[in-house]
């Protein structure tokens, strides 16, 4: 009871076990981020309105003409309200609160009932809107998934990939592309080829790029090689794993921009390119990939609830 410290004989078992319990909880249906109306928010914990209480005011204790009873507030004189419409009221938002509390944990109830592992092949694509995002159904819930966040998360987690692996998918192209690197370092360049480029010296500051990573684009991997660049600092610290996965998060921000028009071959790769992905509830930077709306908070929406 007095320690503030315990100690586990095998505590990279206890780690293992609580990251894997993380990560299975993560991967569950609830744990998909949800857009929620924010009515709910507007009653305190006596189930009253609390723009309708603001508005409410006492009595001064006076009788009023039609000889009511009314009570003092002991603060002057205030407008006199009947205690029988503010009890009347007060009985009516109760019900409703209630009748709002029960309905809402029915959905909640309904949802945890039909929880399980999320699987991105359940759902039913419907198109894009905005340029940016994709919409797709399922029985229960719209979600909007956010095409460059979701390639973003799907570009980094293959060139983790790569890095990590022994065996590198590249491609060779034609017409090598170049980039300047104002530094004379030639460790940058090591972790480049670890995911996948083959980039060597081609004169004064200037470097040659002749193969790619096998799931980028010419145009696509030229914006992260320069990405990278831009993102190395004097201090950088090329033999820490960390600090590389960091540079390859900053540059994957070449990948797909919002407003970019996808064909529907192209949607389709990205989700399951998504699916495979170890989390791929966020981008690189935290923002969310998607997020629902459930069908019983819009039906609330259009007062159908």
């Amino acid at each position: 009871p007095n320690k503030r410290e315990v100690k586990f004989n095998d505590d990279r078992s206890v780690m293992q076990f609580i990251s894997n319990a993380i990560a299975e909880a993560l991967r569950e249906k609830s744990a998909v981020p949800q857009l929620r109306p924010r009515e709910r928010q507007g009653r305190d914990a006596s189930g009253i309105n609390t723009e309708q209480r603001k508005t409410r005011v006492q009595t001064s204790g006076h009788e009023n003409s039609a000889g009511t009873s009314s009570f003092s507030s002991g603060f002057g004189d205030f407008e006199q309200v009947e205690i029988k419409n503010i009890l009347s009221t007060f009985k009516k938002e109760t019900e409703t609160a209630k009748e709002d509390v029960e309905k809402f944990a029915a959905a909640r109830r309904e949802e945890n009932e039909n929880s399980g592992p999320f699987d991105f092949r359940d759902l039913d694509y419907r198109g894009v809107i905005f340029g940016t995002y994709i919409l797709a159904t399922d029985d229960d819930f719209l979600y909007l998934l956010d095409q460059h966040a979701a390639h973003e998360r799907v570009n980094f987690e293959k060139l983790r990939d790569q890095f990590e692996s022994a065996e590198k998918h590249k491609q060779e192209i034609l017409t090598p592309f170049t980039v300047s690197a104002g530094f004379r370092e030639d460790n940058w360049t090591g972790p480049l080829m670890e995911m996948g480029f083959d980039i060597e010296e081609f004169g004064p500051d200037t470097y040659a790029v002749r193969a790619v990573p096998m799931f980028m684009d010419i145009s696509e991997a030229e914006l992260f090689v320069n990405d990278y660049i831009d993102s190395i600092s004097d201090d950088t610290d090329f033999e820490s794993r960390d600090v590389v996965l960091s540079l390859a998060s900053k540059a994957c921000k070449a990948s797909v921009k919002a407003r970019d028009a996808l064909k529907d071959e192209e949607i389709r790769r990205l989700v399951d390119d998504l699916s495979a992905c170890e989390n791929p509830y966020s981008c690189p930077h935290g923002r969310p990939t998607f997020i629902r709306i459930s069908r019983y908070d819009i039906e609330r929406r259009f007062k159908r609830k």
